[in-house]
């Protein structure tokens, strides 16, 4: 019976830390987007990685048609925090 008790009393703080980190943060795991911009022209362009750098910007590789030469053109493009070129 006291193992049971004190398994219990784990698990409770367990899921009480999760909570309380997502509290304290602000932000939801499920929701939380900081900005949402499109980059690009009428042809098909797509982005495959996506990394913040140390300025707080973020840096986008992917490839595009609507740029450059035409033909799936290597494309990387450096933002700022706000998402801006």
């Amino acid at each position: 019976m006291r193992k049971f008790v004190i398994i219990q009393l784990l698990v409770f703080f367990v899921l009480i830390s999760f909570l309380y980190v997502d509290y304290v943060s602000g932000e939801s795991k499920w929701n939380s987007v900081t900005w949402d911009k499109t980059f690009g022209g009428r042809l098909e362009d797509k982005g495959f990685s996506i990394t913040q750098t140390e300025d707080g910007g973020y840096v986008v590789a992917g490839w595009t048609k609507s740029k450059g030469a035409g033909n799936s053109d290597v494309w990387i493009i450096k933002l700022d925090e706000n998402g801006n070129l």
